[in-house]
C-alpha cells in the first residue's frame, strides 16, 4: 500500500459487522461497528465499537502506513488520540505501541465475510441487517445488566432469564398473562428454592387462574394424578385473560405444564449454569436438549420454542452475565452461537420482510431472521415492547427507502 487513504477504504470493506480477526499480540477482535469516518483532525474512524477479547469497547480507529508513523505524527502528545482502540496499519516498523494492532494483510475480505452476499438475498442492505441483529442482541443484554441493580448478579440473571423465556411462552397471543405469572412467581421466589415440581406447578397454576378442567386434563398426562387435588383449591390470584384459539402446542395449560418443569430444573438443578457453561464451549445440541421439556409422550416445550427460549431469553443473558463477571469466554460464547444460529419457524414480520424487501427470498439463520425483526420494530411498525429506536407508526407504509435506511447507506 502506497497511501493512507488505501486503509481507509480496507477498513471499509472488511470490518463488517460481525467480522472477526486477530490483533498482532493474539488478541481476538469481533467488528460490532466500524465507526464512521472522520474527514477532520483526530483518529480516522470515530465511535467504532468492538468486542476485543470478549470485552465491549467503544471508541475510534486509527490507521498507519508504518506503526512508527504514530510518534512521527505526535499523537503520543494529542489529548484526541487516548480514545483510541484500535491502530491499523500496513507494515511493522519496529516499534510497539501498547495498543491492539493489526495488520492490514490480517483484516478479513470479503469473500466470506459473516455478512457477505452469500448470506442474504439481494434486497435490504446485508450489512444493515447485520447490523439491526447485533444492536438487539446488544440492546437486550444492556437492558438486563441495568435492572435491578440492588440485587446479587447470579440473581438478576436468573430472574431476567424467568421473565424471558414466560414471554417466549406465551407466544403472541399469551405474552402478557404468561408475564403476569413470571412476576408473580418471582415476588415469591424465596418460598420456592428447593421446592418439589408439585410445588411448583401448585404455584404456577394459582397465579394462573387457568380453568380447571383445562388444567387437570393435561395435568393427567404430566404428574401423577392424586397429586392433581392440589391443584383446584389453590385459586387464581393475577386472574390474567388468556387465549385459547391457539394451536394445540401453544395452549396455555401445555405452555404452564412446561414452565412448571423449566422453573422446577432452574431452581432445583441448576438448569441456567448447565447450559451456560455449554454456552461457553458452543454445544448448541446439549442446549436445545436440556430447553426442549417432555413429559412422557407429551412435548411441553418443542424444538421450535425451545429455540425461541435460546435466541431471545438465553443468549441476551448469558452475554450479560459474561459482561458483568468479565467472563471473555462467556461473552465470545454467547456471540459466536447467535451468529451460527440455526434458522427459526418463520412468522408474520419475518415473511413481511423477506416478500416486501427480499423480493420474496427467504432468509437463512437465526441470525439474519433477528436483524429482518428488528428492521421491522424500528422502522415500520412501533414495537409492542416499546424498544424502538425509530418507529413510523404501527401504520406506517415504507416507499423505498426510510431516511433512516438512507442515512445509514451514507455513513456505511
Amino acid at each position: 500500500m502506497e497511501r493512507e487513504s488505501d486503509l481507509y477504504s480496507l477498513w471499509v470493506r472488511a470490518a463488517r459487522t460481525g467480522a472477526a480477526f486477530r490483533c498482532r499480540d493474539g488478541r481476538n477482535v469481533v467488528v460490532i461497528a466500524r465507526g464512521v469516518r472522520n474527514d477532520g483532525a483526530g483518529p480516522d474512524f470515530n465511535g467504532a465499537v468492538l468486542l476485543i477479547d470478549g470485552r465491549m469497547h467503544v471508541g475510534d480507529v486509527e490507521m498507519h502506513l508504518r506503526e512508527s508513523d504514530w510518534f512521527a505524527h505526535r499523537h503520543q502528545l494529542d489529548d484526541a488520540y487516548n480514545s483510541v482502540i484500535l491502530h491499523v496499519i500496513a507494515a511493522e516498523s519496529g516499534v510497539s505501541l501498547d495498543l491492539p494492532t493489526v495488520l492490514a494483510s490480517e483484516l478479513p475480505g470479503q469473500a466470506g465475510a459473516p455478512d457477505s452476499p452469500e448470506s442474504v438475498p439481494a434486497g435490504l442492505p446485508a450489512e444493515l441487517l447485520a447490523e439491526l441483529s447485533w444492536s438487539r442482541l446488544l440492546r437486550r443484554a444492556t437492558e438486563i445488566i441495568r435492572a435491578d441493580p440492588a440485587l446479587p448478579d447470579p440473581i438478576r440473571i436468573r430472574r431476567a432469564f424467568i421473565l424471558r423465556a414466560f414471554d417466549c411462552l406465551g407466544y403472541a397471543g399469551n405474552r402478557e398473562p404468561m408475564g403476569q405469572v413470571a412476576r408473580w412467581i418471582l415476588e415469591r421466589e424465596d418460598d420456592l428454592a428447593g421446592a418439589s415440581l408439585e410445588r411448583f406447578t401448585v404455584q404456577i397454576f394459582r397465579a394462573s387462574g387457568l380453568q380447571c378442567e383445562r388444567m387437570l386434563s393435561m395435568g393427567e398426562k404430566v404428574i401423577d394424578p392424586s397429586l392433581l387435588a392440589l391443584i383446584p383449591d389453590a385459586g387464581g390470584v393475577c386472574s390474567p385473560v388468556w387465549r385459547y384459539d391457539v394451536r394445540r402446542e401453544n395452549a396455555p395449560e401445555r405452555r404452564l405444564w412446561g414452565g412448571a418443569i423449566l422453573l422446577h430444573r432452574l431452581y432445583g438443578d441448576g438448569l441456567l449454569d448447565i447450559v451456560v457453561s455449554e454456552i461457553r464451549s458452543g454445544s448448541f445440541r446439549n442446549i436445545e436438549r436440556h430447553l426442549t421439556i417432555r413429559s412422557g409422550r407429551e412435548t411441553l416445550i418443542g424444538a421450535g420454542r425451545g429455540r425461541e427460549i435460546i435466541i431471545n431469553a438465553l443468549l441476551p443473558v448469558a452475554v450479560a452475565a459474561g459482561l458483568l463477571a468479565r467472563d471473555r469466554e462467556l461473552v465470545e460464547g454467547g456471540c459466536r452461537l447467535y451468529r451460527e444460529f440455526p434458522s427459526l419457524a418463520s412468522n408474520r414480520i419475518v415473511r413481511n420482510v423477506e416478500s416486501r424487501y427480499l423480493n420474496g427470498a427467504e432468509l437463512s439463520g437465526g441470525f439474519w431472521q433477528q436483524g429482518a425483526i428488528e428492521f421491522h420494530q424500528r422502522y415500520l411498525n412501533a414495537d409492542r415492547s416499546r424498544l424502538s429506536f425509530i418507529a413510523e407508526g404501527r401504520n406506517a407504509q415504507v416507499q423505498g427507502l426510510t431516511p433512516a435506511i438512507a442515512a445509514h447507506r451514507r455513513v456505511a
